[in-house]
């Protein structure tokens, strides 16, 4: 990782810091006074990096703002180990806020954001560089309140080896011995009581198929059972709710106040109950008696059969009543046929109100003849008696009473003639007027006396009206509610052929239904035939509750036994199941146990050869350590140290030509400890290069020479100005530079930053010398 610009904003004591164009290979030397900022522009570094410095983490970060300021930003360009360009930016505040971005500045995707926020950039900048903010801090910087002895620590020496991930391996396959070999034990334990468990166990393979059959033909019976009791139970019901059927008809209450509608539908419902129970004790197989209603049967046939013969009757004194209706000249259907003579029916071919309406127009009809012949016979005879008077007068007159046209008309004769016209004229109508009258009386006398017969015959009409009505009033009063006990009126009524059937049929089939004393008897009767068929029933069904018990009973015992078979089948199938679980367990087992045995093995033979591994990575590291120190040792010690190695606890060594032979690093000044602790160091970045990240690093050294004189900070620089791959930038802070450093620095390719005390602000632009 290469640092190519610096760019900070009121950091520590800085209002503005601005480095730019920075060499990718050389010394970057800052030099100035103590308390001037160089050792901050190296925690810029860590700051802009990983969040945090060596004086602050990332809980405190608002102290590393400058004095009087709310507000700071950093932002670092750098060239990762992909060989692509980044710029990291954090904006800090005095309350704590912090936000941070990456984005790339690589050709192909310039200004493309990379991550956001402050935990996803530090994951991006680890993954970038490979390394994180610990390897930093003890490998590539260095700081003023560093170690005294300036070296890592074991654990990062054996990160560096290689030597940690097998460690950590070992520990891992160490715990998995420890972890299966227990396992192992484990299982070998539950193999033998799984071996156990089954020679208790000792299955009969045909005991399950023994107990399946067994519980097959129980569950058979009880099925057989099962129908047989539902047929009892089904049967017993159908018989119960027919008896009841029977027993609720109100059909022996019925008596001669009741009509005859009510009868025939309580014989109706009464047979139908009766069929119903024959139905249901036909087809029952329980060896009730099939056919329990003949006798009951018997006596409704014996009153059906009475109230049709009077249902015969009846519609004889319907046809009667409806002659009568259409001679009073109701509204009634004619009939077909009629049962009685026609001449039995009154005005057969015309009714009572046709009659009566024709012979009261007929009297009308002579009463206004009788009375325009009596004006008229009364005027012709006043009109005779004057004639008769004028013709009188008129053989008594003289001529001078001829009117006296006569008597100018001329000559004797037609006097004469006009005498004799004038009396022959009032005799003539005198005779006239009295025919006249007398045919007129005639007349009088003859419709007087047909309005007298009209009127006779209106009265015969009327009274056999009246007494037509009486007798269809009576008919319908008995046929409109046919009561039984009051077909005794009609026995009177007429003279009809009806009237004797209805006497016979009174006195014979129709006496039980009719007379009181026979009605009762008859109610008896049918009464005791009903309570005689519900006692012979109510026998039978009492024998089928004690086979409905008895099978209820043995239906009990089967579930019972059914009950049991299941129970010990489901114990004999949870036998099996634990059979065939311990069974499957047992192989499971045994290849755990197998597999166990032969892990363990072959964890065994890997930690030996991890042994190995360890022992050949250690040596490996300690020749290259020795190496890569031994090549910068002696530019470091003015060649007096040469030879450095590593013990077995991973303390450094040191070859004194003096002493002839190793010695330990305490044994030796202060001075030749830190110039072989900055060869050290230089030597752990490149393993860290070698082993761990790839390309290009920098190195940050915060007042390495603190403790050299001007020879050997001198000597140190020299060696710090020849860059070994892969470490190419090397940042120095130091409050001073040997005056011949400082010139050799200028003519490299190297750069010098100078720092104040009294400025707070830094910037180097131009470009390397």
């Amino acid at each position: 990782m290469i640092v190519h610009s610096l760019y900070a904003e009121n950091i520590f004591r800085f209002h503005r810091v601005q480095l730019t164009d920075l060499p990718a290979r050389g010394v970057i030397a800052i030099q100035g006074p103590n308390e001037s900022g160089k050792s901050s522009i190296l925690e810029m570094l860590n700051l802009a990096l990983f969040g945090r410095t060596s004086k602050f983490s990332d809980n405190n970060l608002g102290q590393v703002i400058c004095w009087g300021e709310t507000r700071g930003e950093v932002r670092l360009s750098f060239i990762a180990n992909d060989g692509k360009r980044y710029v990291v930016t954090r904006y800090l505040d005095t309350e704590g806020s912090h936000r941070a971005s990456l984005v790339s500045q690589d050709e192909a995707d310039r200004d493309s954001p990379v991550a956001q926020g402050v935990v996803s950039v530090n994951r991006a900048i680890v993954k970038r560089l490979g390394f994180g903010y610990a390897d930093f801090m003890e490998i590539l910087f260095l700081t003023q309140q560093g170690e005294s002895n300036g070296w890592a620590r074991e654990a990062t020496l054996r990160r560096l080896s290689g030597v940690a991930l097998l460690e950590q391996v070992v520990e891992e396959f160490s715990d998995e011995v420890i972890e299966m070999a227990g396992e192992s034990q484990n299982s070998g334990h539950r193999i033998e009581q799984i071996q156990e468990m089954l020679e208790e166990l000792d299955l009969d393979e045909d005991s399950l198929e023994s107990l399946e059959s067994e519980r097959k033909a129980v569950e058979e019976a009880r099925v057989v059972l099962d129908r047989r009791i539902r047929q009892i139970r089904s049967f017993d019901t159908a018989l119960q709710g027919a008896i009841s059927q029977v027993e609720e008809g109100a059909l022996p209450r019925l008596g001669p106040s009741d009509d005859l509608m009510q009868w025939k539908r309580e014989i109706h419902n009464a047979l139908d109950s009766l069929d119903t129970l024959d139905r249901v004790c036909n087809e029952n197989v329980m060896g009730v008696e099939e056919m329990p209603t003949r006798h009951l049967r018997t006596v409704i046939h014996r009153r059906e059969a009475a109230l049709v013969e009077l249902e015969g009757l009846m519609d004889e004194m319907r046809l009667q009543k409806d002659r009568w209706k259409r001679w009073l000249g109701e509204t009634v259907p004619h009939p077909p046929q009629q049962t009685f003579q026609e001449q039995e029916e009154p005005n057969q071919h015309k009714n009572y109100l046709i009659v009566r309406t024709q012979l009261q127009r007929r009297r009308d009809h002579a009463l206004m003849w009788q009375q325009r012949l009596g004006w008229g016979s009364s005027l012709f005879a006043l009109t005779t008696v004057m004639l008769t008077i004028l013709w009188h007068l008129s053989l008594l007159a003289n001529m001078d009473s001829v009117p006296q046209e006569m008597v100018l008309g001329g000559g004797d004769i037609q006097m004469t003639v006009g005498a004799a016209w004038w009396s022959w004229s009032h005799a003539s109508f005198a005779i006239l007027s009295g025919l006249v009258a007398a045919v007129g009386s005639l007349g009088f006398w003859r419709f007087t006396m047909l309005k007298r017969r009209i009127f006779k015959q209106m009265q015969a009409q009327d009274k056999q009206a009246r007494y037509g009505t009486e007798q269809v009033r009576r008919l319908e009063a008995v046929l409109n509610k046919p009561v039984l006990a009051r077909f005794h009126e009609l026995i009177t009524l007429t003279d009809a052929p009806w009237t004797e059937q209805l006497s016979r049929w009174l006195v014979g089939t129709g006496a039980s239904l009719t007379d009181s004393s026979l009605a009762s008897e008859a109610q008896q009767e049918l009464k005791d035939e009903v309570q005689a068929m519900v006692i012979r029933l109510t026998g039978d069904r009492q024998q089928l509750n004690q086979r409905l018990g008895d099978a209820s009973t043995e239906r009990e015992s089967l579930s019972e036994r059914i009950y049991q078979l299941e129970e010990a089948m489901t114990e004999e199938q949870h036998r099996r199941s634990e059979d065939e679980r311990l069974r499957r367990e047992l192989t499971t087992t045994h290849k755990e146990h197998v597999a166990q045995r032969h892990g363990v093995r072959v964890r065994e033979i890997s930690l030996e050869l991890l042994a190995g591994a360890q022992r050949a990575f250690n040596t490996r590291f300690d020749r290259e350590m020795r190496r890569w120190v031994s090549e910068l040792a002696p530019r470091y010690t003015q060649g007096r140290y040469r030879y450095l190695r590593f013990n077995e606890e991973m303390k450094i060594e040191a070859f004194s030509n003096e002493q002839n032979g190793f010695v330990h690093m305490e044994s030796l000044s202060s001075g030749v400890q830190r110039q072989l602790y900055l060869a050290l160091r230089l030597t752990l970045a490149q393993a860290l290069s070698a082993h761990a990240v790839k390309g290009a690093q920098l190195l940050a050294l915060d007042e390495p020479f603190a403790f050299f004189d001007q020879e050997r900070a001198r000597l140190a620089l020299q060696a710090l100005r020849e860059p070994t791959d892969p470490l190419s930038q090397i940042w120095i802070a130091t409050p001073h530079l040997p005056l011949m450093s400082q010139e050799s620095l200028e003519k490299s390719d190297g750069v010098l930053i100078s720092c104040k005390s009294d400025e707070h602000s830094l910037t180097h632009t131009e470009a390397p010398l």
